[in-house]
């Protein structure tokens, strides 16, 4: 069964204000593993209302395919893409990830608009999924994708450890041979709280995504870990890229 949380509730308690040590490292790997890309299409499987962990593959990809379980995540999704006012305010997030890709400390206001202009124009689908389905893209799909990305998706769906390896074995099925996986996902997790409202997770590490999509075929080649402090159900993040081995 899918997890269907409150997507406002969560942008407000884990995306607005100052990026933390943790969303600092998260937008260096993206930059990090991203900047090598030469086109190709892009899925961000079960992406939630954001579009933080797309900010530096949009430079480097032709076209995005986004998706959510939850229609609200998607409604809010697009009010960004359409600029609507009122919408939420990714420019820190953007910031950051130009600073990790270029190394210069000031950006403008123009070049994060800059990136937000690209963005908009590399989505061009945003769509349901539901990683419990036999098609998980919902006959949305575009065959098979260059880049794979799901980010604090499949972990927090479920707490049966065999089951987050059944519905990576399907999503890894979606990538083309040398295509790119990229994950990130909280570590040694007992669930996670949107409010007071706590949701399922797998108890996994880092060594254990490394393990399972190495099982699944993807040569991995980047790792990092950060950890966390005063989390009360989880203690760190945990994050791979890796390339799909052709058979």
């Amino acid at each position: 069964m899918a997890t269907i949380m409150n997507p406002h509730a969560y942008l407000r308690q884990i995306y607005r204000g100052r990026l933390d040590s943790a969303s600092l490292s998260l937008m260096a790997f993206y930059a990090r593993v991203y900047k090598l890309l030469k086109g190709g299409d892009y899925l961000e499987f079960g992406g939630g209302p954001t579009i933080y962990s797309i900010i530096s593959a949009a430079a480097n990809v032709s076209r995005i395919h986004l998706t959510d379980y939850d229609r609200r995540s998607l409604h809010l999704t697009r009010s960004w893409v359409n600029g609507v006012p009122g919408a939420f305010d990714w420019s820190a997030y953007t910031r950051s990830a130009l600073r990790a890709e270029t190394g210069i400390r000031s950006i403008s206001g123009k070049l994060v608009e800059a990136r937000h202009g690209l963005i908009r124009e590399k989505i061009k689908r945003i769509s349901r999924c539901d990683a419990f389905a036999k098609d998980p893209l919902l006959q949305q799909g575009w065959g098979k994708y260059d880049v794979i990305a799901t980010n604090f998706c499949l972990e927090g769906i479920t707490a049966d450890a065999k089951e987050w390896r059944r519905l990576n074995n399907i999503l890894t099925g979606l990538l083309a041979p040398s295509g790119l996986f990229v994950t990130t996902a909280i570590c040694n997790a007992r669930g996670w709280l949107i409010g007071r409202k706590r949701y399922p997770a797998v108890r996994i590490t880092t060594a254990d995504l490394i393990k399972v999509y190495h099982d699944l075929g993807i040569d991995v080649n980047d790792v990092a870990e950060v950890p966390l402090q005063n989390r009360p159900l989880y203690d760190g993040i945990g994050m791979i890229s890796g390339v799909k081995v052709i058979p």
